[in-house]
């Protein structure tokens, strides 16, 4: 018998990880972790991330692939990067929903939304069901729910918002599954 466990997701200026640990109940089997990167294909490597809105607690790891221990990390609801592209803005909020991101390209800036360039490494595979971008890994997934579009008004009122197609998803194939 074996015990599924959320992913622990992990945020740096380029790459989003997510790391899935099975833990067995069994003595005979041996846990197991799986590491799947989103890497921001061509971004900008010279951005500096803010983290902003900190949420109650402090988090520590314990992981054997690193070093040393590393504990009393505060945790923040908001993580923002400018200019991770020329022109767009990559925010990250999470809840008790999970992850969510948002491309904020500027007004009157020279953005091309087609710079935004995914590739995912450690996945089992990757796929589009009905237009939500699913990426599976050991005993579970994770889904990235049907991009929208919003404008926002003077009043930071949303007037506009426009579904879109996964068009914008370019998959780098790393894997034997490709979109």
């Amino acid at each position: 018998m074996t015990m599924d466990a959320y992913p622990n997701v992990y945020v740096s200026t380029n790459r989003i990880s997510y790391k899935f640990v099975n833990f067995d109940t069994l003595n005979t089997a041996n846990d197991t972790t799986q590491r799947i990167d989103i890497n921001l294909v061509s971004s900008s490597s010279t951005t500096k991330p803010y983290s902003f809105e900190s949420s109650q607690g402090l988090v520590n790891i314990f992981d054997a692939a690193l070093p040393n221990i590393v504990t009393d990390i505060p945790g923040y609801t908001r993580y923002m990067v400018p200019n991770i592209y020329n022109g767009i803005d990559l925010h990250y909020y999470s809840n008790g929903n999970g992850l969510k991101l948002y491309y904020v390209i500027k007004p009157f800036s020279e953005a091309d939304p087609n710079d935004i360039k995914w590739a995912i490494n450690g996945a089992n595979s990757t796929s589009i069901i009905s237009n939500k971008l699913e990426i599976v890994g050991f005993n579970t997934k994770v889904t990235f729910d049907t991009p929208y579009v919003y404008q926002v008004g003077p009043s930071s009122n949303i007037i506009r918002r426009i579904l879109l197609d996964f068009y914008w998803f370019k998959h780098i194939c790393n894997i034997n599954t490709c979109i």
